[in-house]
C-alpha cells in the first residue's frame, strides 16, 4: 500500500482522530467525490482489525502537522504520479509545505525532491549545515520512527525524478538499513498510544504487528523490484553487489536477501539468452580448433567467448554469492563453468593448444571464484598445466642445449677436418702427387667448405677458415702453377665467405681490362698459337670466348672434341690463359651452340 493510496490519506485523516471524526471525514469526501474510494476507506479505518494495516502502512508516531509537510513534499516531487483527486490533509499547513504546494510538477528535480533527499541520508551521513539542519528539524524526520522512514523512502523510491543506478543504489540501501531498525514491540505500543487518544480498542498481541510488518516487507520488495526493472541488466547487477557488499558478516539483512530474489526473478530471460549464446560460441571456438584457423583469428575468437562468458558472470554474481552464503550453488553458472572448462580441456587434449588452454583455464578462475565446485576443479586444471608447461620449457631447454652441442661438437669435427685436408692437400702436392689424387683431395675439401657454411658460430672460425684454404690456394698457384686447381678452392670459398670479399686476394677480382683482353680477336689469335694442335685446331673454334655475369670466361669448343677432354687439356688452357693475363682465370668449355653471347 502506497503512502497516498492509505486510507487515511484519501480521507484526510489522522491516526488520532475519532470515529466520529471519521465518519465526518467520509462524508465530506463523499459529496467532493462520490465514488467508492471513500467509502472502503471509511470501512477500513472504523474496523479495529482491518485498521492495522493502514496504520502499519501509514506514518504512525508522526504528529499531524509533519504528515501533512511530509505529503506535499512527495505530492510536489517531479516523479509523483498519485496525486489525482486524494484530498488533502484538513490540519493547519505550516508555511513551508504551503509553498511546496503550490510547485509544477516537472520532468526535472523540484524543491521537493531536493528536500526529500534527506530521507535516505543518516545521522552519520547527514552535512552539519545550518540549511539541511532546519530543514531536517521543520519536518521532524530525525525523530521519524524506523517504520514511518521505511513508508517514506518507499514512496520516494516510486517517485524518483530520474531512476540512475546511483540514485537507486542510494535509496535501496537507505530502505534496507532502516527496515532492519524496525522492532514490533515499538510500533505496538504507538499504536496503541494513537489508539487510545482516538478511541479505538488496543492491539492485544504483537504477533499482529510482526504479520503486518511482513506484509508490509513485501511491499517494500515490489517497490525495489520496480525501481530495478526501469535499468539495464549490468545496471541491476552493480547496485545489487553494492548492497551485497554492504552486509556486514554472514547475516544479511532480510531486504538484500529480498533484493537478491527479485534480482534473481527479473534476470533470469537475459541469462537464458547469455548461456545459449556462450553455448554457440563454445562451438565456434571448437571448429576454429578443428580447422587450424591461425594463431591471430583463433585468438580473436577465444576472446569473444570470453568475454561473453564475463559479462555473463558478471550478471550471475550476485546470485552466486548468495547461494554460497546459503551453501547452495547456482545451477546455471555451475553449468557455464563446467563447460567452459571442458573447453579449456578439449584445447589442450585434442589440440595441443597449451597457451589458449592455460590462458582460457586462469580467466575461468576469476570469473567462477564463487562457485566452489568449478574453481577447485580449475585451480588443479590450472595446476596440472602449469606443471605441463614447465616440464615442456625444461624439455625445449634440454634439447636446444643438446642440439648446440651436437653443432659444437660438429663444428669442432669439421674445423679439425678442414685443417687436417688442407696440411694433407699442401702435403701431395708438395711431394708431386699425380693431378687426378690432387684434383680428388681438392674436391674434398671443397665439399668440407661448403658444409661449414651451416655450421658456422663466429666472424674469427670463419676467418681461421678462409685463411687456411687461402693460403692453400696461394700455394696451388704461386709455387706449383695449378690454376685450376686454385680457383675451384677460391670459388667455394668466396661462396661460403661472401662478408670477406673485401680482404679476398687481388688476383680473384676479373676487372674491366681483363674483360676487353680475354675477348679481343688479336689476344685469343696470339693464345692459340701457343696451345697444342690438337687443342687449336681440334677442340677450340673460331668463336671469340665470352665473359659471364660472375667473372667466368666460356670457350667455344667443338661438341665433338669435347666428348674426349681430358683434365690435362683444360689444365693447358688455364694455364696459357694464366700466364697471358698475369693471374688465374676460371674458365668453362661449352659447346659452341650453347654459348651466351
Amino acid at each position: 500500500m502506497d503512502i497516498l493510496q492509505n486510507p487515511f490519506h484519501i480521507l484526510g485523516a489522522t491516526t488520532q482522530d475519532t470515529k466520529q471524526r471519521i465518519v465526518e471525514l467520509a462524508e465530506r469526501a463523499l459529496l467532493q467525490d462520490p465514488d467508492a474510494l471513500s467509502s472502503n476507506a471509511r470501512r477500513t479505518l472504523m474496523l479495529p482489525k482491518k485498521r492495522i494495516a493502514a496504520e502499519i502502512a501509514w506514518l504512525p508516531g508522526v504528529t499531524p502537522e509533519c504528515v501533512s509537510q511530509l505529503l506535499i513534499l512527495l505530492k510536489s516531487s517531479a516523479g509523483n504520479q498519485h496525486s489525482g483527486n486524494i484530498l488533502m490533509p484538513t490540519v493547519k499547513t505550516p508555511p513551508l509545505a504551503a509553498a511546496l504546494a503550490a510547485l509544477p510538477y516537472t520532468d526535472s528535480a523540484t524543491v521537493a525532491d531536493k528536500v526529500l533527499e534527506i530521507l535516505k541520508l543518516s545521522s552519520t551521513t547527514l552535512p552539519e549545515t545550518d540549511n539541511l539542519d532546519s530543514i531536517q528539524n521543520l519536518l521532524g524526520i530525525d525523530a521519524l520512527n524506523p517504520l514511518s522512514h521505511a513508508n517514506l523512502l518507499a514512496a520516494r523510491i516510486s517517485r524518483l525524478p530520474d531512476y540512475t543506478a546511483e540514485d537507486v543504489t542510494g535509496w535501496i540501501l537507505e530502505i534496507v538499513r532502516v527496515f532492519e531498525k524496525i522492532k514490533p514491540k515499538d510500533i505496538l505500543i504507538t499504536l496503541n498510544h494513537e489508539r487510545e487518544i482516538a478511541g479505538f480498542p488496543k492491539i492485544a498481541n504483537v504477533s499482529v504487528i510482526e504479520e503486518k510488518i511482513q506484509e508490509r516487507r513485501y511491499y517494500y520488495r515490489r517497490v525495489i523490484r520496480s525501481a530495478l526493472e526501469k535499468l539495464s541488466a549490468e545496471e541491476r547487477s552493480q547496485i545489487v553487489m553494492t548492497a551485497i557488499d554492504s552486509a556486514i558478516g554472514n547475516t544479511w539483512p532480510l531486504l538484500i536477501e529480498d533484493l537478491v530474489d527479485v534480482y534473481e526473478s527479473g534476470i533470469q530471460e537475459f541469462l537464458n539468452i547469455q548461456e545459449k549464446n556462450i553455448t554457440i560460441q563454445d562451438t565456434r571456438v571448437r571448429e576454429a580448433a578443428n580447422a587450424e584457423f591461425f594463431d591471430e583469428n583463433f585468438t580473436t575468437i577465444v576472446d569473444e567467448f570470453v568475454q561473453t562468458v564475463e559479462k555473463w558472470d558478471a550478471i550471475a554474481q550476485p546470485i552466486q554469492i548468495s547461494r554460497k552464503r546459503q551453501g547452495l550453488h547456482h545451477e546455471e553458472s555451475l553449468r557455464v563453468g563446467k563447460d567452459a572448462r571442458q573447453l579449456a580441456i578439449y584445447l589442450y587434449n585434442e589440440h595441443d593448444k597449451l597457451e589458449s588452454s592455460r590462458q582460457l583455464i586462469g580467466i575461468l578462475e576469476e570469473v567462477f571464484a564463487e562457485i566452489p565446485e568449478v574453481a577447485e576443479q580449475l585451480a588443479e586444471n590450472a595446476e596440472a598445466l602449469d606443471k605441463i608447461a614447465t616440464a615442456e620449457e625444461e624439455l625445449s631447454e634440454a634439447l636446444e642445449n643438446l642440439k648446440t652441442h651436437i653443432d659444437e661438437l660438429q663444428w669442432t669435427a669439421t674445423l679439425a677436418n678442414i685443417k687436417k685436408q688442407v696440411e694433407e692437400l699442401r702435403k701431395a702436392v708438395d711431394t708431386g702427387n699425380p693431378d687426378y689424387i690432387l684434383a680428388s683431395r681438392v674436391r674434398e675439401l671443397v665439399h668440407a667448405v661448403k658444409k661449414w657454411d651451416a655450421l658456422s658460430q663466429s666472424i674469427e672460425a670463419d676467418y681461421t677458415i678462409m685463411t687456411l684454404v687461402g693460403d692453400l690456394a696461394d700455394h696451388l698457384l704461386i709455387e706449383h702453377n695449378e690454376p685450376d686447381l686454385a680457383l675451384q678452392i677460391i670459388k667455394a670459398t668466396r661462396d661460403v665467405f661472401p662478408k670477406f670479399l673485401d680482404i679476398f686476394p687481388e688476383f680473384l677480382v676479373v676487372t674491366n681490362p681483363d674483360i676487353d683482353r680475354l675477348t679481343a680477336p688479336s689476344f685469343w689469335d696470339d693464345l692459340k698459337s701457343k696451345l697444342p694442335m690438337r687443342i687449336r685446331w681440334g677442340l677450340l673454334t673460331d668463336e671469340i670466348p665470352t665473359v659471364n655475369a660472375v667473372g667466368v670466361v666460356e670457350i667455344p669448343c667443338s661438341p665433338g672434341y669435347l666428348l674426349f677432354l681430358s683434365d690435362t687439356d683444360k689444365k693447358i688452357i688455364a694455364g696459357a690463359l694464366t700466364e697471358a693475363v698475369g693471374r688465374p682465370v676460371d674458365i668453362e668449355l661449352v659447346p659452341l651452340e650453347i654459348v651466351q653471347y
